[in-house]
């Protein structure tokens, strides 16, 4: 649980530094436009340049220039207003012999704070594909951080999914007779550790398809069960109101 613990902690340090809000500068002119961007170059009383976000540079003369005020980001564009709502279904491949696959349903509510950030919780379900039981289902109740990396004219978005959390185990003890003793081999829960790589494609305003493949670790936490991992598939449906455009505020 330490080591869960620790991953979590990680993972949410370093997914609050990209929820920090942006702020951009904007250079105000005498003839009424505005240039939105990074201040790139300035030679105090003769002129500036700015860098704008496709890449282009423009320079003026400091005479042109009413003024300059930094603003900050408020909404991102790309980021969900409300909640997010994901259902998503799939495989596990195991690594280990003598391990059953297992199918996977999972549903799970988050936020998508910025075009970069994510984070949520949810539930699943691993059920055996060879004894297929209810008493031999893994019940993963996780946290889940998502990292997205926005492309340039596409609007199909990768991103990475790493999740924690901590696994019921179903399963009933096992009873075995050996040398003439009754041995209990008691069941185990587990730990999940998760990474996956994976693409988001919007098919509309408001749902978006995510197909990821990555790897599943799971150790014992109690009993006598050893750890095990798994290749992961998962394909499901993102479901959220409409995208908001970016609103900028000044900073004073």
């Amino acid at each position: 649980m330490k080591k869960l613990a620790l991953l979590i902690g990680l993972m949410l340090s370093f997914g609050s530094s990209l929820m920090a809000q942006s702020t951009v500068e904007t250079v105000y002119l005498k003839n009424g436009g505005l240039v939105k961007g990074e201040i790139i170059e300035q030679v105090p009383g003769q002129s500036l340049k700015v860098k704008t976000k496709d890449g282009n540079i423009f320079v003026y003369q400091m005479d042109e220039v009413e003024r300059i005020a930094k603003e900050q980001a408020t909404n991102i564009v790309a980021g969900h207003r409300g909640l997010d709502f994901d259902i998503d279904f799939g495989y596990n491949i195991p690594t280990k012999s003598g391990i059953d696959g297992t199918l996977a349903v999972g549903l799970n509510f988050g936020k998508r704070f910025s075009k970069n950030f994510y984070w949520g919780i949810g539930a699943s379900t691993y059920i055996p594909t060879k004894t297929p039981s209810s008493k031999e289902l893994l019940i993963p109740i996780t946290t889940e951080v998502k990292l997205y990396f926005p492309i340039t004219n596409t609007k199909i978005t990768p991103y990475v999914s790493l999740k924690g959390g901590y696994v019921i185990n179903t399963n009933d003890d096992i009873r075995r007779y050996v040398n003439r003793k009754d041995l209990i081999i008691k069941k185990s829960n587990f730990g999940l550790i998760q990474i996956m790589p994976g693409l988001s494609f919007p098919l509309s305003g408001c749902i978006d398809f995510n197909l990821a493949a990555g790897y599943t670790h799971l150790f014992a936490v109690s009993g006598d069960s050893d750890d095990w991992g798994a290749i992961a598939i998962r394909a499901g449906f993102s479901f959220h109101k409409s995208v908001k455009k970016a609103r900028h505020n000044q900073l004073k």
